[in-house]
């Protein structure tokens, strides 16, 4: 790996505080164009997998440490000894702390240059155009609930029309046996 500016470990640390989400964020904004479909599939399960080795933080976690870490690149690679385990987490290890964060192991894992992907624009949005957004997810989130509770509706009331029709029939049914049975006296 080529040697980095400092401004430029100094943005992937900035980016490797940032929770798993957020950094395969942070990775998928930089590098959209540069990885396949597929490879975004694999962006998105590696942000699922980090936290299930992070057992002191879970989803909430930022870095593995070199046991957790090892671990996970244990699963994801052939067999391995320990020094060569090592070897790739220093490959990995951008910001050289000893841990493996998200970020860091998709620049690696993807073949991408941290340069690029450490100053790739992370969004434009100003802050009214954020609160739009914040507004806009706020209302889909209203109206999916909405949607839900119609459709909870909608079979409660299919189930009440089904119920219906069955109190319909035997009503006909008693009814057409009065009939039968005032109609035709024994």
């Amino acid at each position: 790996m080529a040697t980095l500016s400092p401004e430029v470990v100094d943005k992937i640390r900035e980016a490797n505080k940032k929770d798993y989400k957020a950094q395969a964020v942070f990775f998928l904004n930089a590098a959209w164009h540069n990885i396949t479909e597929t490879q975004r599939e694999e962006v998105y399960q590696m942000s699922l997998e980090f936290p299930k080795y992070d057992h002191e933080k879970g989803s909430n976690g930022t870095e593995l440490n070199m046991t957790q870490s090892f671990a996970l690149l244990q699963k994801l690679s052939k067999t391995m000894t320990a020094l060569e385990l090592k070897a790739q987490l220093r490959k990995v290890d951008i910001d050289a702390n000893g841990e493996m964060a998200l970020l860091e192991y998709l620049i690696f894992a993807f073949n991408q240059d941290a340069t690029k992907v450490a100053l790739a624009p992370q969004g434009s949005a100003t802050p009214e155009e954020q609160a739009k957004l914040e507004a806009a997810e706020a209302n889909m989130k209203a109206l999916s609930k909405l949607f839900d509770e119609l459709l909870a509706a909608q079979l409660s009331v299919e189930q009440l029309k089904a119920e219906a029709q069955v109190c319909y029939f035997f009503l006909f049914f008693f009814f057409a046996l009065q009939t039968f049975n005032m109609s035709y006296p024994p």
